[in-house]
């Protein structure tokens, strides 16, 4: 995955100069600039989704995540 967005100009390898094992990976400006695209139209989506639903249905969504989110915090605290 990693190599395939290094291809693209997403990301670049920074290798750590004092322990040569280490290596970091950097946000290219051109991957700042693909992050920023995507969660606009994701965002977009998101919009048209809510407004196809409804506010019922979508406070009944928001309402059974957030239960989802409870049950699954209880059961990873019993563990």
């Amino acid at each position: 995955m990693l190599n395939v967005m290094e291809e693209k100009g997403y990301i670049e390898r920074v290798s750590n100069k004092s322990d040569r094992r280490v290596v970091y990976v950097k946000l290219t400006k051109e991957g700042e600039e693909f992050l920023k695209d995507q969660n606009r139209k994701f965002e977009n989506f998101t919009c048209q989704v809510i407004e196809k639903m409804g506010e019922e249905d979508t406070d009944n969504l928001i309402r059974l995540f957030g239960k989802l989110y409870d049950v699954i915090e209880e059961l990873q605290s019993e563990k």
